[in-house]
């Protein structure tokens, strides 16, 4: 049951931030820190909302996050992809010429398709794994009993009975039960695609600024303070992760069709291409699309960081 109320409660802090997505007008407010820490419970949003609590800083993210930003090192697998997700883009477009299609060319493509290069180099494992150190669970569950204490206050019920402690330490027995298991699938999952895991690389170990934009016109957003009706900002960081796990899984996916479409056109008489390289545009404009959330200033030194890698070899 827990996981369907995050799923749901990540899907209203989306639509709350995409209501507010006119770029020609932005205004910036600064939020402070507040004690709400509710958010739902999901794995990696859990662990990173967690340690606003543990850290005492805020982690508020505007719907465009332009101030998120992890560490150089875990963004070069992520560099690595978009590289290679070129690569595949114009071997696919050297496959078809004037005269037909080059079957030496086809089946470089075949290969660089199915055997991808490795993204995470062995001496940036450590980087990338630098948020699971983070303990997360006991401020996660102080910051749950104090929400709770505080939403009985406000109804009148007294939360701090033996009886309701004794409840309180099995439901958080619970949530760390489940917090483990769903950190061990998407563990499992980056596993088997690496991918996934070169893209998360960066995600899991994003670290958000003291503030966030709220792109509204100024009647709107008038309104929004007057009737106290901002995003909440863990919602808002929540949305903000969600949009980039989307992302990601556009990539992944038109990818995956791709090499699903080029197995069954290698069975046709005269392969067609253009399917795949369809496929393969729509991961590369995804793909672009992710990018355009990191800083820009560390994408050119990721990118000039990856480039070199070539004149080593």
């Amino acid at each position: 049951m827990l996981p369907l109320v995050g799923f749901v409660s990540s899907l209203f802090a989306l639509g709350n931030i995409q209501i507010y997505t006119d770029r020609q007008c932005s205004s910036i407010i600064r939020l402070q820190a507040t004690k709400d820490e509710g958010v739902p419970d999901m794995s990696r949003r859990q662990a990173l909302l967690a340690s606003v609590a543990a850290f005492g800083t805020l982690l508020p993210v505007q719907s465009y996050a332009s101030e998120v930003r992890a560490p150089i090192e875990c963004l070069l697998p992520a560099t690595r992809v978009k590289r290679y997700i070129t690569d595949v883009v114009n071997a696919c477009n050297n496959v078809s010429t004037g005269k037909g299609l080059d079957a030496r060319a086809l089946e470089q493509f075949e290969t660089l398709l199915y055997n991808p290069p490795v993204f995470i180099k062995e001496n940036e494992l450590k980087a990338t794994k630098t948020y699971r150190s983070i303990k997360t669970q006991n401020a996660w569950n102080k910051a749950r009993r104090t929400e709770r204490e505080q939403r009985g206050a406000e109804l009148g019920i007294d939360y701090a009975t033996p009886y309701d402690k004794i409840n309180t330490a099995i439901q958080e027995w619970g949530d760390q039960r489940q917090f483990r298991n769903l950190r061990k699938r998407q563990l499992q999952k980056d596993v088997e695609n690496p991918m996934r895991a070169a893209l998360n690389a960066y995600t899991n170990n994003l670290v958000f600024g003291d503030g966030y934009q709220l792109n509204a016109q100024d009647e709107e957003k008038k309104n929004l303070v007057r009737n106290n009706a901002l995003p909440n900002v863990n919602l808002v960081v929540v949305s903000d992760l969600d949009l980039r796990d989307l992302i990601r899984n556009q990539i992944l996916q038109n990818i995956d069709d791709a090499r699903a479409e080029l197995k069954y056109q290698l069975q046709q008489p005269t392969p067609d291409m253009q399917e795949i390289l369809m496929y393969l545009e729509k991961a590369q404009t995804s793909c672009d699309e992710w990018f355009q959330k990191i800083p820009v200033q560390d994408v050119k030194v990721a990118t000039n960081l990856v480039s070199s890698e070539d004149k080593l070899l």
